[in-house]
């Protein structure tokens, strides 16, 4: 199934857990890729912004429609991702090394 904003729940019950071991290098690296990840999805929102409501440009035929609910539902998603990454970032901020 695709990824929608629809099937995100925000307040969905946690995965469960686990537990991983990692060395100061592993660490690094993954501590870097969410860095990475975090930057490359701001970036993508400061660019993707979609206004609440359908503007005149948007409203003025099925494409243009279709277009705005297109970005608006990737714009969604784009907010979820961040919010997941963010949340990453801090399972190892608060982890004790």
């Amino acid at each position: 199934m695709a990824e929608t904003a629809e099937n995100i729940e925000p307040d969905a019950p946690a995965e469960p857990t686990m537990t991983v071991e990692l060395t100061a290098l592993q660490r690094s690296v993954v501590l870097n890729g969410l860095h990475d990840q975090l930057l490359e999805v701001n970036r993508y929102l400061s660019g993707s912004k979609v206004a609440k409501e359908p503007g005149p440009m948007d409203t003025c035929c099925p494409e243009h429609l279709a277009r705005y609910e297109r970005d608006k539902d990737t714009y969604a998603l784009l907010k979820a991702r961040k919010k997941g990454v963010v949340s990453c970032l801090e399972l190892f901020q608060t982890t004790v090394v």
